[in-house]
């Protein structure tokens, strides 16, 4: 189904899922990477489709990522 809005697809896990026009498709490693803080919700979940070392990997690059932003922007100002 396609209304121009929002559109159904069919996933083997969930069945029938309704996509709103809106909605951005991001790989579990970008979110990971790239992404804001996870914060756990009643009755909703995330699934990564990874293995956990690969996730942490994901997790420990992002903070040596942040360091290093924040590094550059420190000695940026003190320039």
């Amino acid at each position: 189904m396609n209304n121009g809005k929002s559109f159904s697809l069919k996933t083997m896990e969930d069945g029938m899922v309704l996509i709103h026009s809106d909605s951005t498709a991001v790989s579990d490693s970008m979110f990971l990477l790239f992404g804001g803080s996870i914060s756990k919700r009643r009755f909703c979940y995330l699934k990564f489709f990874m293995r956990p070392v690969v996730a942490e990997m994901y997790q420990s690059l992002r903070r040596q990522l942040y360091e290093l932003i924040q590094t550059k922007d420190v000695n940026a100002h003190e320039s």
